[in-house]
């Protein structure tokens, strides 16, 4: 095939080749400096940049005073065993209360909560 060619048509397919490699690096470059100065776009987003510091300011003080108040009042042993400890566990499921405090119902049977809807064969007792 190179036979088939014309020198100059052979030179001018190289400088093709070389002018597509060097646009190739040029948009690999240019990618390169793009994607290197997005994490200097804006600095880190933390959850403080979305409070009004005026307003909250007086509610982390109330909370602070709050907490040392809570400090001094606890005896001395439940401060040192500050742990949470688990209650017991409650005997049975029917047992425990509702959210809103009322008894829970006895669970359903299960005929109760679905019916049959097929009739029964002809022959069967039941």
């Amino acid at each position: 095939m190179s036979k088939s060619l014309r020198l100059s048509e052979k030179w001018f397919n190289r400088g093709l080749w070389l002018i597509t490699l060097v646009f190739a690096s040029f948009l690999i470059g240019l990618g390169n400096v793009i994607v290197g100065d997005l994490p200097q776009v804006d600095g880190e987003i933390v959850r403080e940049d979305f409070i009004e510091k005026p307003a909250v300011t007086p509610l982390r003080a109330e909370r602070d005073a709050t907490n040392a108040r809570e400090a001094t009042a606890r005896p001395p042993s439940n401060r040192r065993n500050s742990r949470h400890k688990p209650g017991p566990r409650p005997i049975a499921a029917a047992a425990k209360p509702s959210i809103i405090g009322l008894p829970r119902a006895p669970p359903r049977r299960r005929q109760a909560r679905m019916p049959n809807w097929l009739p029964a064969p002809a022959g069967s007792t039941g």
